[in-house]
């Protein structure tokens, strides 16, 4: 079950924009409930609650540390693809969480990312897909992502509810023209 997830899960999302809005309160408050920091004593990530016990984020954001999602203590790491850059975590959280999308976007689909960028306040982006690389695996999105956000659902609407289309894995930056 597991290696599907990371098959179809793993994208490198490269910011190209600017942050299209950010809300503090939004009808993307169901997203906000799922997407938690993870910390450690010199680190931080974003990451996605997808079931009871269950936190998917980036295989690199895990260190040597005590690593907290919130105020719960990470108490395994369940799967770990380098390859892949994906973990998933065991905590003891319950509640809310966020099913996968069952299929590939199409470009120009709007997209919503939830994040911790710089390890401060949850931040919520809007941008759209703007291309898909040719493995499959990687997706460009116009919302916004910095450092922090590694580990970020990236998430669109599909049959009227949110899911998990991606994580973010990397941001690109441009200088100039």
């Amino acid at each position: 079950m597991y290696r599907h997830v990371f098959a179809w899960f793993a994208a490198v999302i490269l910011a190209v924009g600017p942050v299209t809005s950010s809300f503090a309160i939004s009808p993307f408050q169901p997203l906000r409930d799922v997407s938690h920091m993870l910390q450690g004593l010199q680190s931080a990530c974003s990451g996605t609650l997808i079931a009871d016990r269950q936190y998917l984020t980036n295989a690199h954001c895990i260190t040597f540390e005590s690593l907290y999602v919130g105020d719960y203590p990470v108490l395994s790491i369940i799967k770990l693809d380098q390859e892949l850059d994906l973990a998933l975590l065991e905590v003891n959280m319950f509640g809310r969480s966020v099913p996968f999308a069952s299929k590939t976007p199409d470009i120009d689909t709007p997209v919503v990312v939830v994040g911790y960028p710089l390890g401060v306040a949850q931040v919520v982006t809007e941008g759209r897909l703007q291309a898909i690389h040719a493995d499959g695996n990687k997706y460009l999105v116009s919302a916004q992502a910095t450092y922090g956000n590694s580990g970020s659902g990236v998430f669109v609407m599909e049959d009227g509810v949110w899911k998990l289309v991606a994580v973010v894995n990397s941001g690109y930056q441009t200088n100039g023209g």
